[in-house]
């Protein structure tokens, strides 16, 4: 048997040949069918023991050296691999003629130190001011700065489906374990989707004010007690006790009692550990299924959770005990899909997750913005005032939602400035493609092709919103179209969009607009002389959520006693 080809008129190895082949070959097959960790693991391996038994048994080999061998033919198939999607990815990638940083066309893997430090929206932003409407900020990945293109990919008429973080973010769990926000297939997300929306209707969100009242009165208790001990107190550290307590209260019938207490949860600390991980697990989502491998707290918080939604069950139906869980227990009449279990705890984790952290990032960052606007604070104040008297509690979600247009300009200029989720979440286009309008332009997006919309990037666009797109500026969603500029409220996507967009969204606006009114009616918050705003705002990180890495000490005084 001949061992060696003429090769361009050198003598190589047969062997050394197929390897270079199989190379070329293995980027043919990865292209089309995406292998994960464990299917690679077996097949690399696999495929060195059979070689290794090849050059043993087949041509007298010892093992040592047959396996020496092997490996090194494995390394030049590696090699070969590695050349051939480098060079396809740059000179013959169906996005190579969109403009973007050379790492990002190679590979994900640049951006990993990116999203571990917090920093994806802001580098996105910059690649935006570099290059233009349109990024190229992965292989297969576009960003797209335009308000258009939001309704484009995740409206509901829009043939995109989620895109591959969504995977990521499910953890490689497998089965039927997704949550509602990470289940990728249409039809199956229209049937939980519809079993969700029970748990927010008008009925349903009725039922849960009470609870609102509750806990916004806890805070405000709380946060009395300590100020007439004039103790110092990280107030976005209340906001987030807060967001859990209620949203573990309202969505599974569970306080994680850190108002009362005054410290983290230990479990929640666990969320709030992992969450730091999520945008670069999300961004190469094969990496979840590496990571179900290793030492994982957020196990230790799944045992918990089933614990705790096993107690809930036993404790009633939602006839008696209305959260948003009881109704998630109910069937879909239209596909007769019925959660599984499993499902049920990738739901309750999301609804404190997503549902805990926005609200209580929110709420923090608008006591932060009215703290450095005086002027801005004060007609706040003059409003809730007019509304509901002076020194009357701030207690009608009716009045607060349609008699406080400053109110909610507030909330919404804090969003707008520091959108709770600033990256935007991604979508994938079909096989067909997909063509959509850029400052006016058509443009054709190639199948399979991972978009998205950057958030931070629209919301400070002065294409958007003129004038000053980045001062903060309640006024601007007051008669916006008489005095302003510009203002495009197609680009304010804080809580994305479309029949995948956060179903929480009214909820969140309840809970924010009743605990900030009576926040700011019933104290003076001032920033600490070591407090350093700049610092602060550096100090936001995008993490999926946004959140605050700097503190934001504060003395409360009481406005009554003045």
């Amino acid at each position: 048997m001949k061992n060696h080809i003429d090769l361009l008129g050198h003598d190589v190895p047969v062997d050394v040949a197929a390897s270079v082949l199989i190379g070329l070959s293995a980027h043919i097959v990865l292209n089309r069918f995406e292998l994960w960790p464990k299917q690679l693991f077996t097949v690399y391996w696999a495929s060195v023991a059979i070689y290794t038994r090849h050059l043993v048994a087949e041509q007298g080999q010892s093992l040592a050296s047959a396996i020496v061998r092997t490996l090194g033919l494995s390394y030049i198939v590696i090699a070969t691999l590695l050349v051939s999607v480098t060079a396809h990815r740059l000179l013959f990638h169906r996005l190579r003629r969109f403009p973007g940083p050379l790492s990002c066309k190679l590979t994900k893997w640049t951006t990993v130190s990116t999203d571990l430090n917090g920093l994806r929206s802001r580098f996105v932003d910059q690649q935006h001011k570099k290059y233009g409407d349109i990024v190229r900020t992965g292989p297969r990945e576009l960003s797209i700065n335009d308000p258009s293109v939001i309704s484009a990919i995740g409206g509901g008429n829009s043939p995109c489906q989620k895109g591959p973080w969504y995977v990521g973010i499910h953890g490689g769990k497998g089965g039927r374990s997704h949550s509602l926000h990470s289940t990728v297939n249409k039809e199956d997300h229209a049937a939980r989707r519809r079993i969700w929306d029970a748990g927010f209707s008008q009925k349903a969100l009725k039922s849960y004010e009470s609870e609102i009242h509750t806990k916004t009165q806890q805070l405000i208790e709380e946060l009395s007690s300590r100020a007439r001990k004039g103790q110092v107190l990280n107030i976005d550290d209340w906001c987030l006790f807060f967001g859990y307590d209620l949203m573990g209260a309202v969505g599974f019938g569970t306080s994680f009692d850190m108002l009362s207490k005054g410290v983290i949860d230990k479990n929640v600390e666990i969320l709030e550990t992992s969450m730091a991980h999520i945008m670069v697990v999300s961004n190469l989502p094969y990496l979840s299924e590496l990571v179900r491998y290793l030492p994982n707290p957020m196990k230790d918080f799944e045992v918990w959770l089933n614990m705790v939604l096993k107690k809930r069950i036993e404790s009633g139906t939602k006839e008696d005990y209305p959260d948003v869980f009881a109704f998630l227990l109910d069937e879909d009449k239209q596909s007769g899909w019925k959660h599984t279990w499993e499902e049920l705890v990738s739901d309750a984790m999301l609804m404190a997750l997503a549902g805990a952290e926005t609200s209580s990032t929110v709420l923090g960052l608008c006591l932060f913005t009215l703290s450095q606007h005086p002027d801005v604070l004060q007609k706040l104040r003059d409003e809730l005032d007019d509304v509901f008297g002076k020194g009357v509690p701030c207690d009608d979600f009716d009045d607060l939602n349609k008699k406080c247009p400053y109110l909610n300009a507030v909330i919404n200029e804090t969003m707008r400035m520091y959108p709770p989720i600033a990256s935007g979440l991604q979508k994938e286009t079909p096989a067909s493609g997909l063509q959509v309008q850029v400052q006016g332009k058509q443009i054709v997006i190639p199948p399979h092709t991972v978009v998205h919309t950057p958030t931070m990037t629209m919301h400070r666009d002065p294409r958007y919103f003129s004038p000053e797109p980045n001062a903060y500026r309640p006024e601007r969603w007051l008669d916006h179209h008489k005095n302003e500029e510009r203002f495009e409220i197609k680009a304010f996507n804080p809580f994305s969009f479309g029949p995948t967009g956060c179903i929480g969204k009214t909820l969140a606006y309840m809970e924010i607009r009743l605990a900030l009114a009576n926040l700011v009616q019933t104290f003076d918050v001032k920033p600490t002389k070591e407090f350093n705003a700049k610092e602060f705002e550096d100090g936001l990180l995008d993490i999926f959520t946004t959140k605050r890495s700097k503190k934001m000490p504060v003395t409360l005084e009481l406005r009554q006693q003045k």
